[in-house]
């Protein structure tokens, strides 16, 4: 997936600002991100020739701006397999409504619905492993194992 226009047009722009010649910022590109193109940019590459250009002397005419969504943090944000990890471990442990899924997030992740980054979902899984090493099952009396024979 390219960038969107945005993105595109600020490596532009910094190029312009930084007097960069096309040799020089293909340079950068290929260096940070190891793509001959900013059409080959993910955002995650698009951070890191960004950085690069702010280190070379580059500066945004609007700093104070508040980013968009898709300027967060892409390359941390939670990955299929940890979504698809986490329904499972809820299915161990006999959480299927999305009210008990929702419930135990808010209590692990601070008053967050689901987990948004890598590290909350590390959380959740981790928390979810325990409980499924403890026999803990939803809705057994006092939340404890249902003793399997």
């Amino acid at each position: 997936m390219g960038l969107a226009r945005r993105h595109m047009a600020l490596l532009h722009i910094a190029k312009k600002q930084l007097g960069l010649d096309d040799e020089t910022y293909r340079d950068v590109l290929s260096v940070q991100a190891g793509v001959e193109s900013a059409k080959d940019l993910d955002i995650a590459g698009f951070a890191r020739v960004m950085g690069r250009f702010e280190e070379l002397g580059f500066r945004s005419k609007r700093p104070n701006r508040r980013p968009a969504d898709d300027d967060l943090d892409i390359a941390n944000a939670i990955t299929e397999r940890q979504q698809g990890y986490i329904q499972w471990l809820f299915s161990r442990v006999g959480m299927t409504s999305t009210r008990q899924q929702t419930g135990f997030c808010r209590r692990q992740l601070d008053g967050q619905l689901w987990p948004q980054s890598r590290d909350d979902a590390r959380v959740i899984i981790e928390s979810l492993k325990k409980m499924v090493a403890r026999g803990y099952r939803a809705g057994a009396p006092g939340g404890q194992a249902a003793k399997e024979e």
